[in-house]
């Protein structure tokens, strides 16, 4: 999967109508996947018994906070990015 991904950003390009990534977007995705790497393993070592239950009585809780953090990060990129742009259309 990593892979595929740095080839669609340095080969496919054109085809899929993207740019190459700066220096701090590199970090950002690299941190994303150190992030998410572990937490797949933890999520694959809980037996679906356990995950169903959880989720039939915690679900709509859980599912209501990440979706505030959720929503934060976004606007927290959107608001870093979005000022990026708006400088070097100037």
């Amino acid at each position: 999967m990593f892979a595929g991904q740095v080839a669609i950003i340095f080969v496919g390009g054109r085809a899929f109508s993207i740019v190459p990534l700066n220096g701090k977007q590199w970090a950002i995705c690299i941190a994303l996947a150190f992030l998410s790497c572990p937490w797949a393993i933890l999520i694959r070592c809980i037996p679906d018994s356990w995950a169903a239950r959880f989720w039939l009585t915690m679900g709509k809780p859980v599912a209501d906070v990440l979706a505030v953090a959720w929503n934060g990060i976004v606007d927290g990129f959107v608001k870093m990015f979005g000022r990026r742009r708006k400088q070097q259309e100037e």
